[in-house]
C-alpha cells in the first residue's frame, strides 16, 4: 500500500491488515498509522506470504486517520522502504514512461555477452 500526499499539510493514513493470514509485514505488524509529510509519497505497508504456510490470505484496509494519532516523523525509517520520497514530477504523470537510460542498456548488453 503506497500513498501520495499532494497537499500542503501533513496527513495520516491507517493501514489494517489484521484479517490477513499467513503473512509477513514490512512494518513488522499488521496495523500501522503513518504520518505522510506534505508533497511526498510513501509505502505504508507491504504484505508478503510467509513461506511454508498452508493457508494464506492478504488484505489491507486503508483509511484516513486523525493526524494526532500518527507518530511524529520517524527518522529511523530514513533508509527503509517506508521512507518518504518527493512526489514525481508532474510531467512524468501525464506522459509515457521515461526513456531508458543508455548506460544501463549498455551495461545489460555487456553482461549478457
Amino acid at each position: 500500500l503506497a500513498v501520495e500526499n499532494r497537499s500542503d499539510t501533513a496527513c495520516a493514513i491507517q493501514a489494517d491488515a489484521s484479517e490477513s493470514i499467513g503473512c509477513a509485514y514490512s512494518c513488522g505488524d499488521a496495523f500501522r498509522i503513518a504520518r505522510i509529510p506534505p508533497g511526498t509519497r510513501q509505502v505504508i505497508m507491504a504484505v508478503a506470504y510467509s513461506p511454508g504456510e498452508l493457508f494464506t490470505r492478504a488484505s489491507i484496509l486503508p483509511q484516513a486517520a486523525p493526524l494526532e494519532l500518527a507518530p511524529p516523523a520517524e527518522e529511523d525509517l530514513a533508509n527503509t522502504v517506508h521512507m518518504s520520497l518527493p512526489l514525481l514530477p508532474e510531467a512524468w504523470r501525464r506522459g509515457g514512461p521515461p526513456p531508458p537510460d543508455p548506460a544501463i542498456l549498455r551495461r545489460a548488453q555487456d553482461e549478457a555477452a
